[in-house]
């Protein structure tokens, strides 16, 4: 049963696409720098499995003696969740449902968080649409993604829709992306098997729509930050072919899932990432491309290593966010890369060479055109020397 547990885990980690709304989710937006290049790379907070599983135990406590307390219920279904356990998510989120919906509970609560002082009040009846959604996809996900029991996916579908309904800036007006991705996976999954076509499943779908893709990319690259799709090859799929003509994202995603692919090779993974070629690349800058993604990378690998660790160290002596103020107090971490050598993921130094081959090029011209001057003076002289002669 364990190993069963696990391995659902992993499937979900790797296919989900969905966004969740708890405490830690809803402020990761407004502490970390959610740009596209940090989304593939990985460089956001990443809770470990103890994280959960002590929110578990202090929530389930809380509500034993604060049975209104609505941010302790979203809390308590995405720990659950995360670690899993989906149908102790769905059970957990439907009881703040009813909480909402037979009682005079007022739906909006304070966020007190001490790196994000002035958050924006929550909306329960949202955050219920848009958890029930996402657990019920998750759990439809990780039991197979069986296309001829699509209950879960339909259902996950329209919580997603009314969620949108309630609430349609929700994670900065990303979270549309989340619902034509459901839309895509239940495409694919009546065709029988949602991951085989989804890129082209959901480009049809954003295109029937007249859906801007470079703000769908923008939106799946936030999902991946805020769900389980960060390891996702298929969400990774989605971003570079949405907008083909942005060629250094598009390396990087088939570098990102490369490496997906081959982690399990150890540090010699870097070597397969030389497979991968994209039309007009040449081999410099693929390689500096390369160099690129592996600093990024590392720098993202050491972020999320500090973070939890400094976690696990702080669980270790009883400390945890909900419990204990100024949990991340102490925290110092790791800088990020020296972003003025880069733009838009291209290294300074490739875009000083083709400066430099624009202006050897103007030179050329330059030269070339006063040597036709000289030579067609030369010409004019001489003729007309001859016929004063």
């Amino acid at each position: 049963m364990k190993f069963r547990s696990s391995l659902a885990l992993l499937v979900v980690a790797a296919v989900a696409a969905a966004c969740y709304n708890d405490s830690d989710t809803n402020l990761t937006e407004l502490r970390d720098n959610l740009d596209i290049t940090y989304a593939i790379a990985g460089r956001f907070t990443i809770y470990p499995p103890e994280y959960y599983k002590r929110r578990i135990e202090i929530q389930t406590a809380n509500l034993k003696k604060n049975p209104n307390d609505l941010n302790a219920y979203d809390n308590l279904a995405v720990a659950y969740d995360r670690i899993g356990k989906h149908d102790e998510a769905i059970a957990t989120i439907r009881k703040e449902r009813a909480l909402l919906d037979y009682s005079r509970v007022n739906p909006l609560t304070e966020v007190k968080d001490e790196l994000v002082p002035d958050a924006p009040p929550v909306n329960h009846r949202y955050t219920v649409e848009a958890n029930e959604g996402t657990f019920l996809i998750h759990r439809w996900i990780s039991n197979g993604g069986n296309p001829k029991n699509l209950t879960d996916a339909v259902e996950a579908e329209k919580h997603i829709a009314k969620a949108i309904e309630i609430n349609p800036n929700a994670h900065f007006g990303r979270e549309f992306a989340q619902l034509y991705c459901m839309r895509a996976i239940l495409k694919g999954a009546k065709d029988g098997d949602w991951k085989r076509n989804f890129t082209e499943n959901l480009i049809a779908i954003a295109d029937q729509d007249k859906v801007d893709h470079k703000a769908l990319r923008k939106g799946i690259a936030g999902m991946m930050v805020l769900g389980n799709a960060w390891n996702s090859p298929v969400m990774l799929k989605a971003i570079e072919k949405l907008v083909p003509d942005d060629r250094e994202v598009v390396m990087f995603c088939q570098l990102r899932a490369r490496e997906i692919e081959h982690q399990s090779e150890g540090p010699n993974y870097i070597d397969s990432l030389f497979d991968v070629q994209t039309p007009g690349k040449e081999v410099m800058d693929f390689e500096q491309d390369v160099e690129f993604l592996q600093e990024v990378r590392s720098n993202a690998v050491d972020f999320q290593n500090n973070r939890k660790k400094y976690v696990l160290t702080q669980l270790a002596s009883g400390k945890h966010p909900d419990l204990t103020q100024g949990f991340w107090s102490a925290l110092k971490d790791v800088p990020e890369i020296d972003k003025s050598r880069y733009k838009e993921g291209i290294p300074r130094e490739q875009e000083m060479r083709s400066h430099l081959n624009g202006l050897y090029l103007w030179l050329t011209g330059l030269a070339t055109g006063i040597a036709a001057l000289v030579t067609s003076l030369v010409v004019f002289i001489k003729r007309r020397n001859a016929r004063n002669t």
